[in-house]
């Protein structure tokens, strides 16, 4: 059984990237199941902040968001890898997540080799973890 559940949310298009690869391989070596979430093709739409999701812990519009959110809720680590614009719009649809219990307690993020897109997503991280209780950053050379 792995010790960890390692869910990665790329938005690179069509193949992964070779950080993904060495992350899933790495991950694979100590134990832990690594899988990644392809948001390319996926139909993620906005959010409105019309907070039914407090409610129902879902969000009631109807795409591919949904399913997404349940791969989020029981991963107990969180890589998101990409452009920070497009990562933007799954990670505000998480919102249902604020409302019942998660898995995660560790998310972070893959770099790239531009610095000013790194301190972009170091931005969105950091405001999305900020969403969660006993939810924190951690360097993906630590997984």
């Amino acid at each position: 059984m792995p010790n960890r559940k390692i869910l990665i949310i790329s938005t690179h298009e069509e193949t992964f990237s070779k950080a993904e690869e060495e992350l899933s391989a790495h991950a694979a070596l100590k134990g832990d199941a690594a899988e990644t979430l392809m948001l390319q093709g996926k139909q993620i739409n906005l959010c409105t902040n019309c907070m039914c999701c407090a409610m129902t812990h879902h969000c009631v519009f109807p795409d591919d968001a949904n399913s997404a959110i349940e791969r989020i809720r029981n991963a107990n680590v969180i890589i998101f890898s990409g452009s920070p614009e497009k990562l933007k719009p799954m990670m505000d649809r998480c919102r249902p997540l604020q409302f019942t219990d998660v898995q995660f307690t560790d998310v972070s993020f893959l770099p790239s080799s531009n610095d000013e897109e790194n301190d972009e997503m170091t931005e969105l991280v950091n405001e999305w973890i900020a969403e969660y209780r006993e939810v924190s950053f951690i360097d993906p050379s630590d997984l």
